[in-house]
């Protein structure tokens, strides 16, 4: 609780996979960071945001995944 869940969960889940580097970036996403990636992970974002990054990288073919809790409720 008042930590970064992205800084939090990168060790627990970068050990899944030993040849899968994982990243965590805290600050403003700009689009130009996101084309050195195959896959991004938002959490913590809002629906417009959501919207945003995912036609992006809908555009240029990265994988886009969101996580997210709301109380007792995950999507």
């Amino acid at each position: 609780i008042g930590k970064n869940r992205a800084s939090c969960s990168q060790k627990s889940l970068a050990e899944l996979n030993s040849y899968v580097p994982v990243h965590v970036h805290t600050e403003k996403l700009e689009y130009e960071f996101l084309k050195n990636f195959q896959v991004v992970v938002l959490t913590d974002s809002s629906f417009d945001e959501q919207i945003q990054i995912g036609k992006y990288c809908h555009d240029y073919g990265i994988k886009f995944i969101v996580a997210d809790t709301k109380g007792t409720f995950g999507y």
